[in-house]
């Protein structure tokens, strides 16, 4: 009886060791199998029998669907077959089974890139410059960043890429734009700064300065700087206009004159430029050259309001008061300054009065 014991103890204790034996026999056969379907998916893919490799990877896989290497070899027969969106998948398995695959995450970024999908490419270049830092990955990440909105994260990585050395002198003024971009002018002018010690006539340089000036309530650096700008190009009218402006805001009279001479110069039929330049120069007392310049604009632009004005004025300083009222009356068919040359007209015989004095100020008025 207790032999019977002994021998049924026994079996029930070999029982479950038989059947672990015979499950991982079973899974070595398996990983066999599957690396006998690679060997053949292999073989079949170099020798250009792609359907027969197709078959051989998904036996493989299906018998064992861990081998990182695996995939990416089917990932590339996918690839071949131009079945993208099933090769996309399997890169993505690699990357899955090994975050630090390079590889993957490269062919990756530029499967999405090409179909459009930006922020999928950005994240695979982001993987790639985390497993190897690359100055060239981290501009293109710059780039999507700002192309997907996202600029206080594109300079950001324009600053790792400036930290890491040596920046270009496009870097530095990329760097420079998203910072003005991104309200940060003080960055603006160093970046840009940088760029002027090295190429002192670089015109985005300078005016990246100029306006990081301005919007740290810099004029006289604002304008140090468009004039610079002008002196190399003499023929940009938005700059000079630009530099005109700064120059009447700080009441630089000469240089606001003799900016919009070169503007005048430039644009001689502009009846803005004619009115500016001659209010600026009837201010300076030069009555008979903003007079000329006043009838000169009349020509190419007649009934323009502010210069029948501005000779109504120069004749009520003369004490022309007739000549005044029909320079005054001829303004009332331009809408824009009509309601201005009948306040002119009805203070034209009380020029002491406080109502008289609040006209004159026209010449100040931002108006065309």
């Amino acid at each position: 009886m207790m032999h019977l014991f002994i021998i049924i103890i026994v079996m029930l204790f070999r029982g479950p060791q038989m059947n672990v034996y015979a499950q991982t026999m079973s899974h070595t056969d398996s990983l066999l199998e599957a690396s006998k379907h690679f060997s053949f998916a292999v073989q079949y893919k170099n020798s250009g029998e792609y359907t027969e490799a197709l078959a051989q990877y998904e036996k493989s896989i299906a018998l064992n669907d861990t081998v990182y290497q695996v995939h990416f070899s089917f990932a590339e027969l996918l690839m071949r077959m131009e079945q993208t969106d099933r090769a996309r998948a399997e890169y993505l398995r690699v990357l899955t089974l090994n975050p630090d695959h390079y590889a993957s995450a490269s062919v990756l970024a530029g499967v999405y890139a090409r179909a459009a999908i930006y922020d999928s490419a950005l994240t695979m270049y982001e993987v790639m410059h985390r497993i190897t830092p690359d100055r060239a990955v981290l501009a293109t990440i710059a780039g999507l960043r700002e192309y997907l909105g996202h600029k206080d994260e594109a300079l950001s990585a324009l600053r790792k890429l400036i930290k890491m050395g040596n920046p270009d002198e496009d870097t530095l003024l990329w760097a420079a734009r998203l910072s003005l971009d991104t309200g940060d002018p003080a960055a603006a002018r160093e970046y840009a700064g940088n760029v002027i010690e090295q190429a002192p006539e670089n015109r985005t340089a300078l005016r990246i300065i100029a306006r990081a000036s301005s919007a740290t309530n810099d004029p006289d650096s604002a304008a140090r700087h468009l004039h610079r700008l002008s002196q190399i190009d003499s023929t940009d009218t938005e700059l000079l206009t630009e530099l005109a402006e700064l120059y009447r805001n700080l009441g630089e009279r000469k240089r606001f004159i003799s900016t919009m001479e070169r503007l005048h110069n430039l644009a001689p039929l502009d009846s803005v430029v004619i009115g500016d330049l001659a209010e600026a120069l009837f201010a300076e007392g030069e009555e008979r050259k903003a007079e000329l310049l006043a009838r000169r604009g009349l020509k190419s632009s007649p009934g323009h309001g502010k210069l029948h004005i501005l000779l109504g004025e120069i004749h009520r300083k003369r004490g022309e008061t007739g000549p005044a009222r029909d320079e005054y009356r001829a303004a009332l068919s331009d809408p824009v300054w009509a309601d201005t040359a009948r306040r002119f007209m009805s203070v034209l015989d009380q020029p002491n009065s406080d109502g008289a004095s609040r006209e004159r100020e026209f010449f100040d008025r931002r108006k065309q």
